[in-house]
């Protein structure tokens, strides 16, 4: 599985699909590195100095929610193999069923 998202650009996979109004998936790598995206751009892109996704990392499978541009953002994440971690973020607001009980990051 991890070598058929590293290597496959076009395959299709759930990195390439949005759910909800704005919510999406993407696949990170265990250094933060983003694997797959639907916002090209960020492929390659290093996030493993962010906070966020330092917790991500150190939880392996869980959600947990944090403020961005004065929103407030949810994110499921599961290990996809050893190396690799599914993601799906959706602003906490489009959650349907009551809030979900995540480690909130502070400010």
């Amino acid at each position: 599985m991890a070598d058929m998202i590293r290597s496959s650009p076009n395959a299709s996979g759930p990195y390439r699909d949005k759910s909800s109004n704005s919510g999406i998936y993407y696949v990170i790598d265990n250094n933060g590195t983003v694997i797959r995206h639907p916002k090209a751009f960020l492929i390659g892109g290093s996030f493993g100095s962010n906070r966020f996704v330092q917790k991500i990392l150190e939880k392996k499978s869980g959600c947990l929610s944090y403020g961005l541009g004065g929103n407030e953002i949810t994110v499921f994440f599961l290990p996809l193999d050893g190396s690799l971690t599914l993601c799906f973020s959706i602003p906490s607001g489009e959650l349907r069923g009551g809030e979900a009980e995540c480690t909130k990051l502070g400010d």
